[in-house]
């Protein structure tokens, strides 16, 4: 969710101080790189919940103001739903990248950034299912 303002204000929603360069290391790792072309840069207007931007820019705004946070917890709720593939496969290797810095809840209907995890938990038929190892799932979500 984005908020009315500029794409500065809601980065710094999450890190009222950051500074520039960490707004920008922060939109690099979220694959929102598009920002710096813009003319206004982090000073553009995003509107209304972000109403200027696409489906996947405003996916990649939010994840870098969550990456800005530096919490010990992380957690994406479809993060990767509105991108296309090599915008979420950049993604999935830049949550991948984060170690041991964070711990990071992963979300999804489908594979895609998923089975990048250390342990997947699956929910069917409202029951939860035995943990697997990353090895033994298929990418595109089956077993």
């Amino acid at each position: 969710m984005l908020f009315h303002g500029t794409i500065r204000d809601n980065l710094c929603w999450g890190a009222p101080d950051a500074p520039d360069a960490e707004l920008n290391a922060a939109l690099d790792m979220a694959e929102a790189g598009f920002v710096h072309a813009l003319p206004q840069g982090l000073d553009t207007p995003v509107g209304e919940a972000g109403v200027r931007l696409s489906g996947g820019e405003r996916q990649r705004l939010a994840l870098a103001r969550g990456l800005l946070r530096k919490s010990s917890l992380l957690i994406l709720d479809e993060v990767t739903s509105a991108l296309d593939p090599d915008h979420a496969d950049a993604i999935a290797r830049a949550i991948g990248g984060l170690g041991a810095k964070v711990t990071v809840l992963v979300i999804a209907h489908r594979g895609g950034a998923a089975f990048r995890a250390d342990q997947i938990l699956r929910i069917e038929d409202g029951r939860l299912t035995n943990g697997q190892k990353v090895g033994s799932v298929d990418p595109q979500g089956g077993p």
